[in-house]
């Protein structure tokens, strides 16, 4: 058995191209964090780790996460859903490719599935908390 990974493809169609897949994140949420602290707070093999200030309560916690995703993906908040942990610490969210902008960073179709992880890891190691 494969172990899950923190960024990940799921491919709706045998095309190679971004816009024709989804992407999967794999988060680790603390709530109720320091607002010093709000933000990815690591990026392992398995999970995106993120520290939220809002409580874990009516949805605030999530509302949070979606925040801090878009602006490190650059992308809107409802391009992004929670299709898994709603109620839960461990979530796994879903992002279609067409949503990123990927215009400077072009490459040969083969690649281009590893390029679009490889992205979108960048950008969230770039907005990390540190």
């Amino acid at each position: 058995m494969t172990a899950r990974q923190a960024v990940s493809i799921l491919k709706k169609s045998a095309s190679t191209l971004p816009a024709k897949c989804t992407l999967v994140l794999h988060c680790l949420v603390k709530p109720g964090a320091s607002k010093i602290r709000e933000g990815i707070s690591a990026i392992t093999d398995e999970a995106v780790e993120m520290n939220v200030a809002a409580p874990a309560q009516d949805g605030k916690a999530n509302k949070a996460v979606l925040q801090i995703l878009a602006r490190a993906l650059l992308v809107s908040k409802s391009d992004l859903q929670i299709v898994q942990g709603m109620k839960a610490r461990e979530k796994t969210i879903m992002l279609p490719g067409s949503a990123l902008c990927l215009d400077a960073t072009r490459v040969v179709a083969g690649d281009e599935e590893a390029r679009l992880v490889e992205v979108v890891r960048n950008r969230l190691q770039s907005y990390r908390a540190d």
